[in-house]
């Protein structure tokens, strides 16, 4: 009786691992996470990247490990820790936090060594709708400026983001013009005040 027990415990097993649900997710158009939220998937990411700077906002958490597989161990991740106003605008600080790994609905930038490419992160993790906006405001001008992801493609209409002719030095362009708007898993930066263009600088990790 023992054995048949051990059998259909083994069988119920493999029956539940099969039946775990698979999401991938759309890194253009976007993905519905209204009935994902909360729930663990075997999720699948396709993201093309550029070689140097690039945005980056996942529905799920990424560890260290994880972003070293996908990207390369050579790759950087960095989070906005601050805004100032510099000689030629307004100045955006970001930080190394790639130690910590990250944090689902929240937004960063990347640095990747290879050549220009679509890289596949395939794992089993818990799906967060949550979105995460980091905002700062400049002392000297009291311009509020907010970072955020894209779940769905997004009008660039009034926002700045790192087009690829800039991704050599991370610098947010104003995308008012730029006729495919934020694809989804990209991050915007958005500006009280009207700037012809932001710079970013990398602080030194404390």
């Amino acid at each position: 009786m023992k054995k048949i027990y051990l059998i259909a415990a083994m069988v119920c097993m493999a029956l539940c691992a099969s039946a775990q649900q698979r999401l991938s997710i759309s890194t253009y158009s976007g993905t519905n996470l209204d009935k994902y939220d909360g729930k663990e998937m075997s999720v699948t990411v396709n993201r093309y990247v550029f070689r140097g700077w690039n945005t980056l906002c996942l529905p799920f958490d990424v560890t260290t490990d994880e972003l070293n597989e996908t990207f390369g161990a050579d790759c950087r991740l960095e989070q906005l820790v601050g805004v100032e106003t510099g000689s030629q605008g307004l100045v955006l600080n970001f930080q190394d936090c790639k130690a910590a790994g990250m944090e689902a609905g929240r937004p960063y930038i990347l640095y990747y060594t290879g050549e220009n490419g679509s890289k596949k992160l395939t794992k089993d993790a818990v799906i967060k709708r949550q979105k995460t906006e980091l905002t700062f405001t400049d002392s000297r001008t009291g311009a509020i400026v907010t970072m955020g992801g894209a779940q769905v493609k997004t009008s660039g209409d009034n926002l700045y983001g790192v087009l690829a002719r800039d991704n050599a030095e991370a610098t947010f362009v104003n995308t008012s013009t730029v006729a495919n708007g934020f694809y989804a898993t990209r991050c915007y930066v958005s500006v009280s005040r009207r700037r012809s263009h932001s710079h970013q600088r990398h602080c030194p990790q404390r």
